[in-house]
């Protein structure tokens, strides 16, 4: 990112500049989480009326997610992507970013995260024949750097689907899918690189050259730049598990047949492939070898050299098991979880197979749901951290297919409450599960609506609770009335700090620096006490990013609390040095029991002038006139300069500091521009380093030289840019300054992530006072939306900025 020139601007950056340091601080400005407590609602990502069809979603690597869909606005299905932050902001555009619109259907998207806040996205795409593969990167910033219709991965004859994908440390892709070029079906595989260019043979390279079908693959990375694939395979007499390996380099192991992960008797099918952490991977598969839905695992190395017992280690054995899923248990091992058949309804069973190949859970299963109803679907995601696993599916035990979650400890044990917690309920069928870690050991849950097609989620955190507690910090204000060197932190209290809770205990307070001058101290770290209560990575990015601990407040069930927190500079005419301020929420003594706010700014205001300089005395130097006064008698420490006045008529009151004939740094000025023939009257002002003035002095008058007098007078005028108004405002806001001479002047609008939205003058501009209105609309014409905007005045080397909140 690229700091615009001035340096208002490049600190009004600082929200998104944090967030890629602070993963668990996502981009955004300041404002209540908009993540919902209640099952009964929840954030809505895109609601155009059009057909849609939720693909899948991938954390964004920042505490937030990616979500990529198909849908029908622009008369074809086409894909989309929205980015969300962890406080559930959307942060790209409204309805989300277009991934290569086109006159085709497209559909079955894939995602990974692209390593650098954005994704990759690849999906079937029929603008050519029976359908090919493109791919398209979008960046953090929601901006599409490859070709606008995406690149074609394989367009190459018969139709290529079923793609997956896994991220490379170069911030490209590895894909595998399986090809009907042939005639059947066969996997191939293709390395993109950040660019979106092919890295390997055109088309794509085959894993397996046995004269066979080859279908449904999947992948996981081998940690050394290459990755894993796994598919089923029909050149037995029934469907078998095969695997095999491509390296960094494009080269295929066993390209010849694959390697044989099961060939028991009896479909095997449908693989699910994790990493295990060691550059192989963990295999699993549903297995119809006894007569029924059972579920097998197996561990393959680095080289696939096949780890557990032949034709894998048993899971469950119940006969009817489906729609598997698995995730690693972080331990070597892998966790895997699937809807169940073997009482009178469908229920979500799991079962945990460790690094040695051992069903460490209970035989054939640990319930995770056996309530009334079905409960099918599932999804699961590990929980680093803590250990264990997030597992969402659908239910229902109701009158609709609701979604419930459950979060099972590394024992197998339900954390919360028993059959799970509630995540939506009410009208409408909830379809297309997904779910993605929230890098704090909860989760994000999307699903589509089918009642009216909008693309629903919600935030659950590790504790069980729907939403996001944190404080909302709705102003961060100048102390009034004072020197400088402090702002008032205001914040909303926690949704845990309400009657009858008692989840939150304290709140801690932060700052930060957002600036070049002056230097700031090393940050200051939290008491002892309170660091033990925080994840040890939280600090981490706290102290990377140059937080520093100011304070704590108990939570004592208030609608609002306040902090002083200590700035590092005061604002003047040249600069703005703004604070960031941020406030934790703490629970009791479980570290992972707190939830940081959104960053906000505010800034310090010298708020007391100087009083008057005294004594001030003149006198006739020849043709000169020598002026001599004292100090302020409240000796004021930030003192700057001395401002002078003068005039031909007594009683006159200067129009400010405009109007001064000079300044003085010290307490005699001789005034060598006069007439000697005209009486002159003199005040003299006292200016703080803050830019304050403060009263005027006393009167003196210089009379002429004898027998001589004349009249003199001039029309000055103060440079002003005074806030817009109104503000907030909606639909319009007027902009006025005055300009002290003649000048070139620029008037630039900025968001608040520092990116150019509309210039509203760019002219050269006589003295005098001017005024500009602005509509709330960019450089094209398009009606921005609400939020927070900077006006920025430039002219003569001069830089002046104002805030403006557009409310809609």
């Amino acid at each position: 990112m690229t700091p615009l020139d001035a340096p208002i601007q490049s600190r009004c950056l600082w929200i998104l500049v944090l967030a890629t340091a602070l993963t668990a601080l996502p981009p955004a400005p300041a404002a209540a989480s908009h993540w919902p407590d209640n099952p009964s609602e929840w954030l809505t990502l895109c609601a155009y009326p059009e057909n849609r069809y939720m693909e899948t979603a991938v954390s964004d690597g920042e505490g937030g997610f990616i979500v990529v869909w198909s849908d029908g606005r622009s008369g074809w299905l086409n894909t989309y992507a929205q980015r969300v932050d962890g406080y559930g902001n959307p942060l790209w555009l409204p309805g989300g970013v277009a991934l290569g619109v086109n006159s085709a259907n497209q559909q079955d998207a894939q995602v990974v995260s692209d390593g650098d806040g954005g994704a990759i996205v690849v999906w079937m795409d029929y603008r050519n024949d029976a359908g090919d593969l493109f791919a398209q990167r979008v960046d953090r910033w929601g901006t599409v750097p490859w070709s606008a219709d995406g690149v074609a991965v394989c367009d190459t004859t018969g139709a290529q689907s079923w793609a997956r994908l896994v991220p490379t440390d170069d911030n490209g892709a590895i894909l595998a899918w399986h090809d009907q070029r042939s005639g059947g079906y066969q996997v191939y595989v293709q390395r993109l690189d950040r660019y979106g260019v092919s890295q390997w043979q055109l088309d794509g390279l085959r894993m397996c050259l046995y004269a066979s079908n080859q279908c449904c693959p999947e992948i996981a990375t081998d940690g050394d730049g290459g990755a894993i694939v796994t598919w089923y395979d029909d050149r037995g007499a029934d469907l078998d598990i095969y695997a095999g390996r491509v390296n960094a380099g494009g080269t295929v192991f066993y390209s010849g047949t694959g390697v044989e992960v099961c060939t028991a008797s009896g479909d095997q099918r449908d693989p699910q492939i994790v990493s295990d952490g060691a550059g192989g991977g963990i295999i699993a598969w549903n297995d119809w070898r006894s007569g029924g839905g059972d579920v097998y695992a197996q561990r393959v190395d680095h080289g696939v050299n096949v780890l557990w017992v032949g034709d894998g280690v048993l899971a469950c054995g119940s006969h009817f098991a489906g729609s598997l899923r698995a995730t690693t248990d972080g331990a070597g091992g892998a966790v895997l979880t699937w809807s169940d058949d073997r009482s009178a309804t469908a229920d979500i069973y799991a079962q945990r197979v460790d690094a040695s190949g051992t069903a460490v859970w209970t035989a054939d299963g640990v319930v995770v749901c056996d309530a009334g109803g079905d409960q099918w679907a599932p999804e699961i995601v590990p929980c680093p951290y803590q250990e264990g696993v997030i597992i969402a599916w659908k239910d229902d035990r109701g009158f609709l297919d609701d979604l419930y979650a459950q979060r099972l400890t590394s024992g197998g044990y339900g954390w919360w409450t028993e059959d799970g917690v509630t995540v939506a309920t009410g009208t409408g069928h909830k379809t297309n599960v997904r779910i993605v870690p929230d890098g704090e050991d909860g989760a994000f849950i999307q699903w589509l609506l089918s009642s009216d097609y909008d693309m629903c989620a919600n935030r659950i955190l590790h504790t069980g609770w729907l939403g996001y507690p944190s404080p909302d910090i709705t102003g961060v204000n100048d102390y009034p009335h004072d020197q400088g060197g402090t702002v008032i932190a205001s914040w909303s209290a926690s949704s845990r700090d309400r009657f009858p809770y008692r989840d939150v205990l304290r709140y801690s307070v932060w700052r930060t620096y957002l600036g070049d001058e002056p230097v700031v101290p090393e940050p200051v770290q939290p008491p002892a006490a309170l660091a033990e209560r925080m994840p040890v990575s939280l600090l981490n990015r706290l102290e990377k990013s140059g937080w520093s601990y100011a304070g704590e407040v108990e939570a004592c069930y208030l609608d609002e609390y306040a902090f002083d927190v200590p700035t590092y500079g005061d604002s003047t005419e040249d600069v703005i040095p703004l604070a960031g301020v941020l406030v934790i929420a703490h629970g009791d003594d479980d570290a992972w029991d707190t939830w940081p706010s959104e960053p906000d700014t505010g800034y310090s205001i010298d708020n007391l002038p100087p009083g008057a300089p005294l004594n001030l005395e003149g006198w006739r130097a020849g043709p000169d006139v020598v002026l001599d006064w004292d100090r302020p008698g409240d000796q004021p420490p930030d003192l700057s300069f001395y401002a002078l006045y003068r005039d031909t008529e007594p009683g006159f009151v200067p129009g400010g500091l405009a109007d001064t004939i000079a300044t003085s740094t010290d307490t005699t000025f001789i005034d060598t521009d006069t007439d000697e023939t005209n009486p002159y009257y003199y005040r003299v002002s006292a200016v703080d380093i803050h830019g304050n003035e403060g009263t005027l002095s006393n009167e003196v008058e210089v009379s002429p030289l004898a027998g001589v007098g004349s009249e003199n007078g001039r029309l000055c005028y103060a440079p002003a840019f005074p806030p817009p108004h109104p503000n907030p405002f909606n639909p319009e806001t007027v902009i006025e300054f005055v300009l002290p001479v003649a000048s070139e002047v620029s008037l630039d609008v900025f968001d608040v992530r520092g990116e150019h939205v509309v210039r509203l003058v760019g002219e050269l501009l006589a003295p005098g006072p001017h005024r500009v209105v602005w509509n709330g609309t960019d450089e094209a014409g398009r009606s921005v939306a609400s939020g927070v905007f900077y006006c920025r005045l430039t002219w003569s080397g001069e830089k002046k900025v104002q805030r403006m909140v557009l409310l809609k």
